[in-house]
């Protein structure tokens, strides 16, 4: 009998070791399963009855930052794409002479949204086979253009929350008409490191508001074009977005609503530019230009090659006014206490922080 269990016992044990796979088999899962971003399944396609959405294919991957590309179901929205995909994207082409090193540029991705309309969609489409980065929109007015409206920030804030998880740190709002500078912006950026709420890029501070706002001016919101996001900022946004009440635009309507967190007012960067006519100085490191012109946008991107073959470094931007007669400057449209609004720069009984308005002439 006991021989008898013995030979048992010997039986089990053989048993469990031909079940155990090869060593080699288990340390190779250990690595891929370390390997986190080609393991994470693919998200699929949002919502479209929510978020108006529409993507074949994502991959969640860890990036930097996801820029997405207003543009339009037009002829000139598709030359316009076609023109950043010769231009700045070409810092993200690997067989490009103007290409930046590897790890920057898997830690970028770049998206157009276009609206998706019905007997115009076949040219897009096949654009989009060719180049794979089109996310089709389903409008809410059924226009060739992209609706500026809130909701559709909100939609965009929502796919890439759940197309890229937590495999991004910053969302990137702008034009197919705007110049950006990967190597500029990845700068900027890293100098936000540790810091968990972060909403920068173009600031308006003295944009009229209507009477039913409650206040002479809006609250200072990021302009259109120019708006960078962090993941956190993505995250309340995309968790509120239903709570929210539109204002005149979906730029100022975000800043506003951003204002009630200690961290969620909009930082600015003189290197966001918001409109060429107000660049009274030479821009040495511009990030975003919005309706940047082609040729300028081409002098940007493509600045040359030195003897060695390596891109060279493009000149400053140009001041684009020669002189200006006032300045406005605005500080606080919302200031904490209530205090006398100032008709000048040191008026009795008044301080700096009370003053809404100022016309400073520039010496």
């Amino acid at each position: 009998n006991k021989m008898r269990r013995n030979f048992i016992g010997l039986v089990v044990l053989l048993a469990c070791c031909f079940a155990l796979p090869p060593l080699n088999n288990q340390v190779q899962l250990v690595e891929k399963m370390g390997d986190a971003p080609s393991l994470v399944p693919k998200p699929g396609v949002p919502s479209p009855d929510q978020d108006g959405v529409i993507v074949e294919q994502v991959v969640n991957v860890n990036k930097t930052a996801v820029i997405v590309v207003l543009s339009e179901a037009t002829p000139a929205g598709q030359k316009q794409r076609q023109l950043i995909r010769d231009t700045w994207l070409q810092a993200l082409n690997k067989t490009s002479p103007y290409a930046v090193p590897r790890e920057l540029r898997k830690a970028f991705a770049v998206w157009f949204a276009v609206p998706k309309i019905a007997g115009a969609m076949e040219s897009v489409e096949k654009e989009g086979n060719i180049n794979g980065d089109i996310l089709e929109i389903n409008p809410s007015d059924n226009s060739a253009t992209v609706s500026k409206t809130f909701d559709l920030y909100g939609a965009l804030a929502r796919w890439v929350r759940v197309a890229y998880f937590e495999h991004f740190d910053y969302l990137v709002l702008t034009k197919d008409t705007s110049f950006l500078s990967i190597t500029n912006l990845n700068n900027y950026l890293a100098t936000f490191a540790g810091r968990e709420l972060v909403y920068t890029g173009f600031v308006n501070s003295f944009e009229s508001a209507p009477e039913s706002y409650g206040q002479n001016y809006y609250a200072p919101f990021v302009v259109e074009g120019t708006i960078v996001l962090s993941r956190a900022i993505v995250e309340l946004f995309s968790r509120e977005l239903n709570l929210i009440k539109p204002l005149a635009r979906a730029d100022i309507t975000l800043g506003t609503f951003l204002m009630t967190y200690d961290q969620g007012k909009p930082i600015h960067n003189g290197n966001f530019v918001s409109n060429l006519g107000n660049l009274y100085e030479p821009l040495e490191h511009p990030i975003i230009i919005n309706r940047c012109p082609a040729p300028m946008m081409i002098a940007l991107s493509l600045p040359g090659l030195d003897v060695n073959g390596r891109p060279l470094p493009p000149s400053p931007v140009p001041a684009q006014v020669n002189s200006i007669s006032t300045r406005q400057i605005y500080v606080d449209p919302i200031p904490k206490d209530p205090q006398p609004e100032c008709g000048g720069l040191n008026p009795t009984g008044c301080s700096l922080d009370a003053m809404k308005l100022i016309n400073q002439v520039p010496k």
